[in-house]
């Protein structure tokens, strides 16, 4: 595959023709973590969550012909994260429909409350955050021995350089070196998947 390929700014353009299954297929692998997550966080049914996830997927491949590329920085991850909160609240709308039918006005009203409650947007954007530095991460690991990314996934549960240093057994400078380096690469990795990403 040659070098105009790897951006998923191509990728998308590619996986909008219905025809080239291998670009849904790498269309799925790169986004469908996020909305794996993001829909396990808004809808909290487990008995619904693999269709939901199935249905959702269906649903972008249907719209993604009729994304339209504009040069505004997040436009596809905006699009994308309108399409799960509409599916979600499809969600929330069937299942209050067949507890209250009859009660359409107060139906919407709790469609509302609901969702100002979790605050919808709040959640994907933090999916969407924690999915790019989880991404990120992944890509880095490579480049790095166990022992520096150990330190560095450590230190993001809030271990000190000092506690990291008796549990690894190494000294101190060494863990903050070792951590400097996988953060200062990951930061670069995150840059450059939002480039990607957030077209």
């Amino acid at each position: 595959m040659t070098d105009k390929w790897n951006t998923q700014l191509t990728l998308v353009k590619r996986a909008q023709d219905p025809n080239d299954q291998q670009a849904w297929h790498d269309f799925v692998r790169h986004y469908q973590p996020f909305i794996e997550i993001t829909l396990r966080r808004l809808t909290h049914r487990s008995s619904e969550y693999d269709d939901l996830i199935q249905e959702t997927l269906l649903i972008i491949w249907k719209s993604l012909s009729d994304f339209k590329f504009k040069p505004h920085p997040g436009g596809f991850r905006r699009w994308l994260s309108t399409i799960i909160r509409n599916r979600v609240i499809d969600l929330v709308r069937k299942n209050n429909n067949y507890n209250k039918r009859n009660e359409s006005a107060a139906q919407e009203k709790l469609i509302q409350e609901e969702f100002k409650k979790t605050e919808m947007e709040t959640i994907i954007v933090q999916d969407w955050e924690r999915h790019i530095t989880q991404t990120a991460l992944t890509n880095v690991k490579q480049y790095f021995s166990g022992t520096a990314v150990v330190v560095f996934e450590l230190s993001l549960k809030g271990f000190s350089a000092s506690e990291i240093s008796k549990k690894l057994e190494i000294h101190q400078d060494s863990v903050r070196t070792l951590k400097n380096r996988v953060k200062n690469r990951v930061v670069k990795e995150v840059q450059r998947l939002r480039t990607e990403l957030e077209f």
